[in-house]
């Protein structure tokens, strides 16, 4: 997709130029996949779903390498678990120096 696009920055360059890592989501020219009879326009943005799933997947490897390295990581736990309440309230306790809107 990006490369098929011009950039729209003075320099010419676009974000994938600038970075070290780059997560291609497989999105299509458009960011859109359904087709509507009578109207030009492709709907149903297909980023903001594969954008979630790579979010996700990065999430479960990042935890899992620290586990591994013997670290426990600081993950919230579903508050629709018994004990979800207060294992998350110990962690903002544990952590509120570096959440700022705790504050």
């Amino acid at each position: 997709y990006a490369r098929s696009v011009d950039s729209r920055h003075p320099s010419g360059n676009k974000l994938a130029d600038l970075c070290d890592v780059v997560i291609d989501n497989g999105a299509p020219l458009g960011d859109a996949a359904v087709e509507i009879p009578g109207f030009p326009q492709k709907v149903g943005p297909l980023s903001s779903v594969a954008g979630c799933a790579i979010v996700n997947a990065l999430v479960a490897e990042v935890v899992a390498e620290l586990v591994k390295r013997g670290v426990e990581p600081p993950v919230f736990m579903s508050a629709n678990l018994d004990g979800g309440d207060e294992y998350n309230a110990r962690l903002l306790a544990e952590n509120r120096e570096r959440i700022h809107y705790l504050d």
